[in-house]
């Protein structure tokens, strides 16, 4: 079961929405809000596994929304997607709220299925909520989040770096990975995925990070350090 919400205007056409209900044999509960304040109510009294933003019609209370869901520590890396008439919102879309993904308008349902359900029902996913699931070339593997060092995005592929060995998953992207893990991961770069147990110091000056069980240091991002502090600081 994943639950989804979508916060967009009133009225607005939703056909998109319900036609992917049900993907393969996952079933999915969708609730819709047409109101900030009904969106702020929804988050904070359950908890949702991937939030679709319309912003057309209500750019500014849709934007104000994202920024509410990234203050609640349990949506620090829950996957926001962003429908609009344009790409006015695009930069800030991605490098102030983190976005999982940002779609200009018109937008088939074919599209639409691709990024979303496609990523609830075939990303890597929690195991009795130690493991996660990772799939490759149809033999699946599971790996405790808690042996994970960190996650490397090269070559088309995700390289699980593990305490016992690395794992390569092909045609991986690195951005399904954040989520799970239960808050255990952050993105510090583009290509790495952190495992927030791990960390044993942040060099800010030198933007890297020093990892426990790692011979090797991070490369932090410098879009990503506002995102470091603030958990850290938490």
């Amino acid at each position: 079961m994943a639950d989804i919400l979508v916060f967009q205007k009133q009225g607005e056409n939703t056909d998109k929405f319900e036609t992917a209900g049900k993907t393969g044999q996952a079933e999915h509960v969708m609730r819709i809000v047409t109101e900030e304040k009904g969106a702020e109510e929804a988050v904070q009294t359950k908890t949702y596994r991937f939030i679709l933003i319309d912003l057309e019609g209500m750019e500014e209370s849709g934007i104000a929304f994202a920024f509410f869901v990234r203050g609640l520590k349990e949506y620090r890396m829950t996957p926001i997607l962003f429908f609009a008439k344009d790409k006015k919102y695009e930069q800030m879309a991605f490098h102030d709220i983190h976005c999982y993904d940002y779609m200009v308008k018109p937008i088939c349902t074919e599209e639409m299925l691709r990024i979303v359900y496609l990523y609830l029902t075939h990303s890597p996913n929690l195991v009795e909520d130690s493991q996660i699931r990772f799939q490759v070339y149809g033999e699946d593997y599971m790996i405790s989040v808690q042996d994970i060092i960190y996650m490397e995005a090269l070559n088309r592929s995700v390289f699980v770096h593990t305490v016992n060995y690395i794992l390569e998953v092909p045609y991986m992207k690195l951005r399904d990975c954040v989520s799970y893990g239960e808050g255990a991961f952050l993105q510090c770069h583009r290509s790495y995925i952190v495992n927030r147990r791990y960390i044993r110091k942040i060099d800010y000056v030198n933007h890297q990070i020093e990892l426990k069980d790692a011979k090797e240091k991070i490369f932090m991002g410098r879009k990503y350090e506002r995102l470091l502090r603030h958990k850290f600081d938490d």
